[in-house]
């Protein structure tokens, strides 16, 4: 819900306004920080280190993982990913390396709500 300077209790729309920007600011940071969370390590070499998602069919792609706001819509798109570090996500996409068929059912997976 958006909140609205009618609706607020400040009286300087200038101050209300930096109130928004700085409360979107630290929602953008709280979901960045849930996004790292997600990753695990690279599917192919290991390593923990510059992890992206990588859609393992991008048919099945509605948005980007980072892209979503939501932590609803990101968990949707993590489970249809693999975690790739980036140097091995763009030799896949430079057809430098291929995946063993025995990977293609491994997906990321999201955390269980307890």
């Amino acid at each position: 819900m958006v909140a609205k300077f009618e609706n607020s209790s400040y009286t300087d729309y200038d101050k209300y306004l930096e109130w928004r920007r700085n409360q979107k600011k630290r929602d953008t940071e709280r979901f960045n920080l849930y996004i790292e969370s997600l990753k695990t390590e690279c599917l192919f070499c290991g390593t923990t280190e510059d992890l992206v998602f990588h859609h393992v069919n991008p048919n099945e792609k509605k948005i980007d993982v980072t892209g979503g706001k939501s932590k609803k819509s990101a968990n949707e798109e993590v489970v249809k990913c693999w975690c790739l570090c980036k140097g091995c996500h763009t030799k896949l996409h430079q057809r430098l390396c291929d995946p063993l068929p025995t990977t293609y059912d491994t997906r990321c997976s999201v955390p269980e709500k307890s």
